[in-house]
């Protein structure tokens, strides 16, 4: 039950030569076990899309969690703690063509947020006054059914701004990690897929 879905998707008027889209979902997941059954957003984003370029701006996937590169688990949990897992508002930007994908993103928190001295919360991205930052590459061929990417992000936290004492203590930190990933079909029945993380300070993708 509290994984039942409401979704919208709309189509708005090009801008340009761009299309719009809007879409939203939730489901009654909650965010904590003191939440469950209530409800939730998952995604809520616009997005302009053209033929070589897409502008997005809104809540949706991390660019680190590649939705198609998911493992097909039993229970609900997509892999975590070993496949980085989390969906955050964003302004995102992917340039595309025949065999490439170049995406750049500036990232926020809201609810996957990083863990710290007073808990998860998003004070600590906040404090350091930076957005995640990612940047990925992705080659494609076979009708975009096959590709290799990589990708690179770069998170910097303020932990605290005063100790117990109360005395200034302002030292933020700046954590990098890195995906590289394959996926590889021969046809319908046979595809192969797979990935690699090396991940800093990973809490808020529900990782250790």
């Amino acid at each position: 039950a509290i994984q039942t879905r409401l979704r919208f998707e709309g189509f708005g008027p090009d801008v340009g030569c761009m299309s719009s889209r809007s879409y939203i979902e939730g489901d009654f997941f909650g965010t904590t076990d003191d939440t469950i059954d209530a409800f939730r957003m998952r995604h809520a984003y616009l997005e302009l899309e053209s033929d070589e370029f897409d502008f997005l701006a809104g809540q949706t996937w991390h660019p680190i969690y590649i939705p198609i590169l998911s493992p097909n688990t039993i229970s609900f949990n997509t892999g975590t703690p070993i496949n980085p897992f989390s969906r955050n508002p964003q302004f995102r930007i992917v340039y595309h063509n025949q065999t490439w994908d170049i995406l750049g993103a500036a990232i926020g928190f809201l609810n996957f947020r990083p863990d710290g001295p007073i808990g998860f919360s998003n004070t600590y991205f906040r404090d350091a006054l930076m957005p995640n930052l990612h940047l990925q590459a992705r080659y494609k061929w076979s009708e975009a059914t096959n590709f290799v990417g990589a990708g690179v992000d770069v998170m910097r936290i303020c932990p605290r701004l005063v100790s117990n004492l109360n005395y200034k203590e302002v030292n933020p930190f700046t954590a990098v990690s890195a995906i590289a990933y394959a996926r590889l079909s021969y046809d319908e029945h046979i595809i192969l897929y797979t990935k690699f993380c090396y991940a800093q300070n990973a809490s808020m993708w529900a990782m250790i």
